[in-house]
């Protein structure tokens, strides 16, 4: 399940822009706690991915606020992600946000915002 550089580093790069945007958006600064799951703390997202230098994968965690590896899966209430998830949302999204962008303001829906 090999992924080019250039994949990994489009969704690096999507995923540290989501990030500064929601930080701003967060109370409190969005500072996620970097304990591994603790019941009190913060979820955490990971993104699961796979070491396959001989032919036999091997899963491992990367903290995507943290930047740490973990070859051990974390716990609830942290969220896992999968990259081939990641890419069909990050295209969910950019379609969205293109077919908004062609409306015209009269036709724009009202949302609620979010809690």
């Amino acid at each position: 399940n090999g992924f080019e550089v250039a994949q990994v580093s489009r969704l690096r790069a999507a995923s540290d822009e989501v990030r500064e945007r929601l930080q701003g958006l967060a109370p409190g600064g969005g500072g996620a706690s970097s304990s591994g799951g603790a019941e009190g703390t913060t979820p955490r997202a990971w993104l699961k991915l796979e070491w396959n230098p001989d032919g036999n994968p091997t899963e491992f965690w990367y903290g995507c606020d943290s930047r740490e590896v973990s070859w051990i899966e974390p716990r609830e209430p942290n969220i896992i992600l999968e990259l081939e998830g990641l890419q069909v949302q990050l295209d969910t999204l950019v379609s969205r946000v293109e077919a908004l962008a062609e409306l015209q303001p009269d036709e724009i829906p009202e949302v609620d915002p979010l809690p």
